[in-house]
């Protein structure tokens, strides 16, 4: 896991949307989700909401889905990170993007939401 997330890091724009889609592969294992390590991946999957291509938008969403849904503490770190990835959300939401995207963006802003400082944000609004 350490490597992956050091791709998602210093990787190749395929590099990093491998790394991703790998990493959302192992987030459906409890012990990984909840592992130290996973907290590093919250930065980099974060940033890759800004991205133009919707395929590393997916898999960025996909991996935070899974590693926060049953986890305020990790959920709460995403309040935490460089930028603001509700504004990254919101600007999903709002483009031309597949349903499938938009719904993604949805189910994290839900669990987003579950977080009261997300909420107090003035973008939640």
């Amino acid at each position: 896991m350490n490597q992956l997330i050091a791709v998602l890091h210093l990787g190749s724009r395929s590099g990093r949307l491998s790394a991703a889609r790998a990493l959302s592969e192992l987030f459906d294992a409890e012990n990984i989700r909840d592992s130290e390590a996973s907290m590093q991946a919250i930065q980099p999957l974060a940033d890759m909401l800004n991205t133009a291509s919707e395929s590393e938008q997916q898999a960025a969403l996909s991996a935070l889905i899974k590693l926060t849904s049953e986890n305020n503490a990790k959920a709460a770190m995403l309040a935490e990170v460089k930028g603001n990835p509700l504004e990254s959300l919101c600007k999903i939401l709002s483009s031309s993007a597949t349903l499938e995207l938009k719904s993604d963006a949805a189910e994290l802003c839900y669990v987003l939401f579950g977080n009261s400082k997300f909420r107090e944000m003035p973008i939640a609004s």
